[in-house]
């Protein structure tokens, strides 16, 4: 079974420059992580690679002039896992996923949750002196809970709604999480107060998926739009090429450079 270890443990020490993060931007969970990265500038300490495309074999590491990642030297998320010594064939296969170079690129980390808080707390020594303070000690109680009701109401529900599969009691229920979102940000221009912290970057990623799959559903809700429009402008929550996964008409063929010089691409496909 692929290991899900936590930052600051035995298992997973934090040393910059010793791990590298396998993403697709199209993956709501995955920007999870990046947006995190990048508002806390951790770029330079956490290295990054994008998968582009989806096929038979899963998320695809294509770029322009490569049919695989010439780093990771895979052709598939689904070939990164099938190398790893603890894979079993019913592992889940999917990204965000972190690497460790220490023990010959194996997969150490899985799940986005953990390392949105991980970036948070463990890589605190490592973030940018002028970094937002996303989980401060003295709310985390409070953005716990937050985050618990946003998992059940919010991130749960948000795929099958947006793409019109949900049955009328998950609709209404739906509409009824939107309403009490709205009304948070009525009050405040984050969900919990004057400053962005992780639960808006939750938020923040099923507001873009939704957007993108029927606007119509959140054009009812001024205050939900408007803060989607503002963090979506805001320096460091949106990279061009998550922008331009977001576009229906998106190919997963272009490359950008990642701001710590490593070349990014996407991948296709993932829903929430």
């Amino acid at each position: 079974m692929i290991p899900n270890y936590r930052f600051g443990s035995e298992e997973l020490p934090v040393q910059a420059g010793r791990y590298l993060l396998v993403v697709s931007p199209l993956c709501p969970y995955c920007r999870r992580v990046t947006i995190a990265r990048r508002l806390l500038g951790l770029e330079a300490a956490i290295g990054v690679r994008y998968a582009t495309g989806s096929g038979p074999d899963g998320f695809e590491f294509i770029r322009e002039g490569y049919s695989y990642d010439p780093v990771l030297m895979v052709r598939s998320a689904r070939e990164l896992y099938r190398r790893q010594p603890t894979f079993e064939p019913d592992d889940p296969q999917t990204v965000p996923v972190i690497l460790d170079s220490q023990r010959d690129s194996q997969i150490v980390a899985t799940e986005s949750a953990d390392m949105l808080l991980d970036f948070c707390t463990a890589w605190k020594p490592f973030c940018h002196f002028e970094a937002p303070d996303l989980y401060p000690p003295v709310e985390r109680e409070k953005l716990d809970e937050l985050d618990a009701w946003l998992n059940k109401q919010l991130v749960a529900p948000s795929w099958s709604v947006s793409q019109g599969e949900a049955d009328a009691e998950t609709r209404e229920e739906f509409s009824r999480t939107l309403q009490r979102l709205e009304e948070m940000l009525h009050v405040n221009p984050f969900l919990t107060g004057q400053q962005p912290r992780e639960s808006d970057i939750r938020a923040f990623v099923v507001f873009q998926v939704i957007s993108a799959a029927d606007p119509q559903i959140l054009s009812d809700f001024q205050a939900i739009s408007e803060y989607l429009s503002r963090l979506s402008q805001m320096p460091a929550w949106v990279s061009p090429e998550e922008a331009a996964a977001l576009d229906p008409n998106y190919s997963g063929s272009g490359e950008s450079e990642d701001s710590a010089g490593a070349v990014a691409c996407s991948a296709q496909g993932f829903p929430l």
